[in-house]
């Protein structure tokens, strides 16, 4: 068996760095949430530092979900990824780059044995709450997807948390 040489191997050995650059930005793409960057106590509260702001959409008044991720080991001895959820974070301040919030603790991470440090930590983090109205999606009994749902774009309605439906 022979293998190609001359212009054809040359091409590939081009490419092939060229490849594996592009899959590993679009992996680390894939997925970049907002974390805590900075914790700073001021009086009897916490002042938590979020490393986006004004140009990721949050905005003063924005509640957005504080999650811890934590690694763990299965009885087989393999490592698994795991996110818990430790309240919310209302947002006190906002502006390109950087926004401040206050946490609400969630009444059930007192007891949860994983989590040690009961509040947010620099690195945890910080996602949008997601409310979806099921009488936007279904009809009342019925459990298909309304027909005009499928042809329409989501948007938050800023008189009420529910999603409203807006047409292209």
């Amino acid at each position: 068996m022979s293998y190609p040489t001359g212009r054809l191997t040359s091409a590939f050995r081009l490419i092939l760095p060229l490849l594996v650059i592009v899959s590993v930005q679009i992996a680390q793409a894939a997925f970049n949430p907002p974390v805590i960057v900075r914790v700073v106590p001021s009086g009897g509260e916490r002042i938590y530092f979020i490393d986006r702001g004004m140009d990721a959409n949050i905005k003063i008044g924005d509640v957005l979900d504080v999650f811890r991720q934590i690694q763990r080991r299965t009885s087989s001895g393999e490592v698994k990824s795991q996110r818990i959820q430790m309240g919310t974070m209302e947002i006190t301040a906002s502006e390109a780059g950087v926004s401040l919030g206050r946490f609400i603790q969630d009444p059930a991470i007192k007891g949860n044995l994983l989590i040690r440090m009961k509040l947010p930590v620099k690195g945890d983090l910080v996602l949008p709450e997601l409310k979806i109205d099921s009488s936007v999606l279904f009809d009342a009994g019925a459990a298909t997807l309304q027909l005009q749902v499928s042809a329409r774009n989501w948007t938050r309605s800023s008189s009420s948390s529910a999603p409203s439906v807006r047409q292209n």
